[in-house]
């Protein structure tokens, strides 16, 4: 058995890779150890506690067992701006409505722009689940005119897409005009986003919008299209998917 004092001495060495064993005694972390982590948690080099979040995330998914989500939390206080995105990441699945609060605030108020649009893309979750009832707190009372101020006010383009991107999910009457605005931009990356939201949808009527652009020269538009065919199961689109 490895202890986890073990663990933190080998996060302190960063000469060599932390082993896969090792990764493992971060899932389901007691306080105990979480506690024990903190103390040193400072003295890790940047790239070193990077590395850690990288390869925690690559066994996210590959591994359904595993749970880093009480460090990811504690993450996200991070000074550094690339730890706190790779922190939202490892959370992309959680839906625990506790966290909406903390990613509205780091959306709307943290300085870093991959922070932000990572954390408008997180709450896209916390929207479907309140579109089937599943989270019906104060704190999801308002999500969707948080990610509507920022779509409308952020300086950073790549956070109004995500903010669209999360909004597809929603009934609001205000969002399929930003979609289809979205849609038909000269910016291919606005194009691919609204795309993206129309998949969220699950509102078939985006047929017409989305059989185009299967064949669509960009890779990342067709892309999109592909995706949102099949979350919105479009009939029409069989042949060109298959070909």
């Amino acid at each position: 058995p490895i202890s986890f004092q073990q663990v933190i001495t080998a996060l302190l060495e960063s000469s060599a890779p932390l082993p896969t064993a090792m990764l493992r005694q971060f899932s389901d972390i007691s306080s105990e150890n979480l506690a024990a982590l903190k103390k040193i948690w400072s003295q890790v080099n940047v790239e070193r506690r990077l590395e850690l979040l990288e390869n925690l995330q690559d066994m996210v998914e590959t591994d359904t067992l595993v749970s880093f989500e009480d460090l990811a939390r504690f993450v996200l206080t991070d000074e550094n701006p690339s730890l706190r995105t790779q922190a939202i990441h490892l959370l992309s699945e959680c839906e625990d409505y506790r966290l909406i609060p903390q990613f509205v605030r780091m959306m709307k108020t943290d300085t870093d722009e991959g922070v932000r649009s990572s954390a408008a893309a997180a709450l896209g979750m916390f929207v479907y689940l309140k579109e089937l009832d599943k989270v019906t707190s104060s704190e999801a009372a308002h999500l969707e005119d948080h990610l509507l101020d920022v779509y409308h006010n952020d300086s950073s383009e790549q956070v109004q897409r995500r903010a669209l991107e999360s909004l597809g999910f929603s009934c609001r009457p205000e969002v399929p005009p930003l979609v289809e605005k979205a849609y038909h931009h000269k910016d291919e990356a606005w194009v691919a986003s609204a795309l993206f939201a129309m998949g969220q949808s699950a509102d078939s009527s985006w047929a017409h919008e989305v059989i185009p652009m299967l064949k669509h020269p960009s890779h990342e538009i067709q892309l999109e299209a592909v995706r949102a065919a099949g979350r919105l199961e479009i009939a029409a689109a069989r042949q060109t998917l298959l070909e």
